[in-house]
């Protein structure tokens, strides 16, 4: 049973008939989520600014000069979360035309830059299900969703997204970490948190065949793999599912031959703060997002994991992970309200001045 039907929706009755503008500045009390980049140039950011309604609403703009202006693109209103544990609406850009929105209970795709959405169907016999990832791949969107009994890998077919045979856990969604992961290869994890026991993770390399990995991480941690490139290692932080102690969990990076194989392992990184995102920007560099205590540390690596320096220090906390190098210096990141740009390998880090300029 089809739990979502797919309706085209007019953007003029989106955005009250007014028709998208290039302006220097967004609105004024803008607020950015997440952000989805094409390149250094050019990229999408979500987030909220006042409208006519009682409360803030759902704004996405789009910049094509590096950030220096802003265009606003109609788009629905999406369901805010309700608690810390459920994402905040999320912006992912296949092309300047094709993008989708997605919140906890559904998909919004555009392929005409926000002159019509339509709400792609996941077909489902669950009576409902939570969204918790999408990505584009190849063209394609894939998404993981679950109920109270499972959680599937859905890809996009004919008439709305169908499960993938074989990438599932029979378990209830609260249960479950899942995560996506693209690049040239399509990662997905998914762990039993709640039980603490490994299960699997699966690769596609052309969005149709799935090949089951070994698990990366121990019991008990789930892996959150950085976009992957050509030619490089596979990598991912393996995270705990459960605080050492307040404020503290167990992280540490992976790595694994290109084709997949044997895992290794890096000591343990420093336990503060939960990992809010992971990007791989050569085979010895990452950058490492953790969040705690209402701050965010950048952390990094030139070692390839086996050590790590907090280089910046943010004060909020990151939560929509949309880490990205949009280059092999640039790089944006999201922390609450604020839209954070590195030039130079995530050493230090200027948030983004959307009044027009390229920061403060």
């Amino acid at each position: 049973m089809r739990r979502l039907l797919t309706v085209a929706v007019a953007a003029a009755a989106i955005a009250g008939g007014s028709v998208a503008v290039a302006h220097a500045a967004a609105p004024p009390d803008f607020a950015p989520a997440n952000a989805s980049w094409l390149s250094a140039n050019e990229g999408f950011v979500l987030g909220l600014a006042g409208c006519d309604q009682p409360t803030l609403c759902t704004t996405l703009l789009h910049t094509t000069d590096g950030a220096r202006s802003w265009t606003p693109v109609p788009v629905p209103e999406t369901d805010l979360p309700d608690n810390q544990y459920r994402s905040f609406p999320t912006v992912v850009a296949a092309t300047a035309k094709r993008l989708l929105v997605w919140d906890n209970n559904r998909i919004l795709e555009t392929v005409d830059a926000g002159k019509h959405w339509s709400t792609l169907a996941v077909n489902s016999p669950a009576p409902s299900l939570m969204i918790t990832d999408v990505r584009y791949f190849k063209g394609r969107v894939y998404a993981m969703a679950g109920s109270p009994e499972q959680v599937d890998l859905y890809a996009a077919g004919q008439d709305g997204l169908d499960p993938v045979p074989g990438v599932t856990m029979h378990r209830g969604v609260s249960d479950v970490q899942a995560t996506i992961a693209g690049g040239d290869a399509l990662e997905v994890s998914l762990t039993n948190a709640a039980q603490q026991w490994p299960t699997s993770t699966w690769r596609s390399t052309d969005g149709k065949t799935f090949t089951q990995q070994i698990y990366p991480c121990y019991a008990g941690e789930a892996p959150i793999y950085a976009e992957h490139k050509p030619g490089a290692p596979i990598a991912a932080i393996c995270a705990g599912t459960q605080p050492v102690y307040p404020g503290n969990w167990d992280k540490a990076m992976v790595l694994a031959p290109p084709t997949g194989g044997k895992v290794t392992r890096a000591p343990q990184a420093p336990e503060i703060g939960v990992v809010a995102g992971f990007a791989l920007v050569t085979d010895k560099v990452a950058v490492m997002p953790v969040s705690g205590g209402g701050v965010t540390f950048m952390m990094r690596t030139e070692d390839a994991g086996q050590t790590w320096t907090n280089t910046f220090t943010i004060d909020g906390q990151v939560w929509s992970p949309d880490l990205a190098f949009v280059n092999g210096a640039t790089a944006y990141q999201t922390v609450e309200g604020t839209l954070w740009r590195s030039t130079d390998v995530g050493r230090t880090w200027q948030p983004v001045d959307f009044g027009g300029t390229h920061g403060a």
